[in-house]
């Protein structure tokens, strides 16, 4: 890229000249149909694999892991080549396999549109927030990060929905039917993408506070390894939290209540409080500065342990319903951090320098890996004992030690702000 094309690009990305909502329809129309489309198959592939139903449960759970793994290689790919390029390859590839799969009736080649899927999702989740990060304006990337991860949660809503009600007329195989639908959608959808080359080596990023027009200042924003490996702690204990409810509020429910329908009113009511509220926070943080999102971030970081420790304590005798009413509290909590994390941790992320934006939301990618691995062992020592006191113990021990450790984070991750963007992490 030429000196010439270079600034004329800045001028673009950080003076008058702003990129509208309008202009990411692609990108958020993709984002929605993949996570639909993965959501729609996952929870019925274990009756379609190859083979016996406890192995296809350890198989899928292999690939979902094996997926977020791949996130950071992923990132160094989407570094290179651009968002749009393996977008196409992957949906390409994938509704091939389920296009093969539905005329052979054949599991394996199931399998390998299940591992086809398995990458495409993280894929779309990496490629679409760098792409983010190199077309729209600083100023905008809480906005339109807002606006991404709504319409995520929505896809992952609307998968198994349209999912249940297929199955209300006919047997599970038309699921793949559904998804190479979503899938072919979702191709089509990627030829839309207006891609953007990463920022080139050698060439400082402009400093979007102190650009002006015909007078483009610079400086290499980056942040030290000491936040960023805070941020990415803070953001696995975010997804061990929200697994460990997603694993254990139903059990817990049936021991404490013995009634599980509140559960499916805290995942319907969070999933729709997550998508709204993201939208007007996003839209709310447009102005802050990087060390008020760092700080957002943390406040958003230590809510979701005080969920799983409310969980604990919350009493049996009040009026008007003691699980619903304990159903809307997680709601309410996951949400609103949900709304105060996902746009400002994916902002401080896009502000990173030269090539290096897709590997950092690749690194954020598979850190969910070990949250999800610690909710596991987290939900494992909530359930082991399914007795109302038991439960209720383990619940408040294991949010408490969750919320020290979240502190202990948050704090560190406050402090460092000081020193936040001297040197490139």
């Amino acid at each position: 890229m030429g000196t010439e094309t270079f600034a004329a690009s800045v001028a673009d990305r950080h003076t008058g000249h702003r990129l509208t909502i309008g202009t990411f329809a692609p990108v958020f129309a993709l984002r929605f149909l993949v996570s639909a489309g993965f959501y729609s198959i996952i929870p019925y592939a274990v009756f379609l694999l190859p083979f016996e139903e406890s192995t296809n449960a350890l198989t899928l759970a292999a690939l979902l892991i094996g997926g977020r793994l791949l996130a950071w290689p992923i990132g160094a790919w989407v570094d290179q080549s651009g968002a749009k390029r393996p977008i196409i390859n992957i949906a390409l590839a994938t509704t091939g396999a389920f296009i093969a799969s539905w005329i052979w009736t054949d599991g394996w080649i199931f399998l390998i549109s299940v591992i086809g899927i398995a990458v495409l999702n993280p894929l779309t989740n990496v490629a679409l927030r760098t792409l983010v990060a190199h077309r729209s304006a600083r100023e905008d990337h809480t906005q339109v990060y807002g606006w991404l991860g709504s319409v995520k949660t929505m896809g992952i809503a609307a998968g198994p929905a349209m999912s249940g009600v297929l199955l209300l007329f006919a047997p599970v195989e038309y699921i793949i039917c559904l998804t190479t639908a979503l899938c072919a959608l979702s191709l089509l959808t990627a030829f839309g993408l207006q891609d953007a080359q990463p920022h080139p080596i050698g060439i400082e990023q402009p400093d979007p506070a102190l650009s002006t027009a015909g007078d483009i200042r610079t400086k290499t924003p980056g942040i030290s390894i000491t936040l960023w490996f805070a941020l990415i702690a803070q953001w696995a204990l975010i997804w061990c939290c929200l697994y460990t409810l997603t694993l254990s509020v139903a059990p817990y429910f049936d021991v404490k209540f013995a009634d599980i329908s509140p559960a499916a009113v805290f995942f319907v009511v969070q999933s729709l409080l997550s998508a709204a509220l993201l939208i007007f926070a996003g839209h709310g943080m447009r102005n802050l500065s990087q060390k008020a999102l760092g700080f957002v971030f943390s406040i958003g970081a230590v809510l979701p342990p005080v969920a799983l420790l409310l969980a604990g304590i919350w009493p049996t005798n009040l009026p008007f319903g003691n699980a619903i009413w304990l159903s809307l509290m997680l709601a309410i909590i996951i949400s609103v951090s949900e709304a105060l994390t996902v746009p400002t941790v994916d902002t401080i992320a896009a502000t990173q320098s030269k090539k290096t934006t897709g590997r950092r939301f690749g690194q954020l990618t598979s850190a969910e890996v070990l949250g999800m691995a610690l909710a596991g062992a987290v939900a494992w020592f909530i359930t082991r004992n399914p007795t109302v006191d038991a439960m209720s113990s383990s619940w408040v021990l294991s949010g408490t030690a969750l919320l020290i450790l979240a502190t202990v984070l948050s704090f560190t991750t406050i402090w460092s702000m000081k020193k936040a963007w001297i040197k490139t992490g």
